[in-house]
């Protein structure tokens, strides 16, 4: 009797988990549909996102000189870029030219039989002229951290357009799925923003034009 209820028991454990699985699969499947062509590939294998930024002073209807934009610009770069792995890599005044390196951590981690965590690097560049910013963010690689929290854990890097869901064969799809998801929600609040920055400053309109 003791073994009867005891192998109902794990079958209902089993029947549980996948009906489980499955819900989440088909969550996951459907938080890519809603992002499906919002971003592309690029020429050096990243997943990337580009937005022009037409920039006129809501004052006087004037176009935004390249030097301004440039300032507001690297501003935001100060702000965000300036420590640890997110750090401004090229600053060109001249050519109006803003490069950073930048990553976004734990994106989306779970835990079952193993805690499992990913990060996501990520480069972001501007380009400037009179009245025009084109924004450019590319998604390059995660750091994927596994550990059982017996030994050391598990770290490596995987290119991010290599894999799931840009990868069919790629491993861990479920939990891929939602890491890409989530990742592109970081970069589209990267591009509002430094979008943001540029149209109105890095503080607020009262805070910069205060006494000044």
């Amino acid at each position: 009797m003791k073994n009867l209820f005891l192998i109902f028991f794990l079958i209902s454990l089993l029947i549980c988990h996948s009906y489980s699985t499955m819900a989440q699969s088909v969550k996951a499947t459907e938080m890519l549909n809603s992002i499906e062509g919002k971003y592309a590939i690029d020429d050096n294998g990243n997943v990337t996102f580009a937005r022009i930024v037409q920039l006129v002073d809501p004052e006087t209807s004037d176009t935004l000189s390249k030097d301004e934009i440039y300032n507001r610009a690297y501003s935001y770069f100060v702000y965000n870029y300036v420590s640890g792995e997110s750090v401004i890599q090229l600053s060109d005044m001249p050519n109006g030219i803003i490069v950073a390196k930048g990553l976004y951590p734990s994106v989306h981690s779970d835990v079952s039989l193993i805690y499992r965590n990913i990060d996501a690097y990520h480069i972001l560049r501007i380009d400037v002229k009179k009245g025009k910013a084109r924004i450019i963010l590319s998604l390059t690689q995660y750091k994927y951290t596994a550990s059982d929290g017996k030994g050391a854990p598990n770290v490596s890097n995987m290119i991010i357009s290599q894999t799931y869901p840009f990868n069919e064969k790629g491993i861990f799809k479920t939990f891929m799925s939602k890491a890409f998801v989530k990742t592109y929600d970081k970069a589209m609040a990267t591009l509002d923003a430094l979008e943001k920055a540029i149209k109105e400053g890095n503080t607020s309109k009262s805070i910069e034009n205060n006494g000044w």
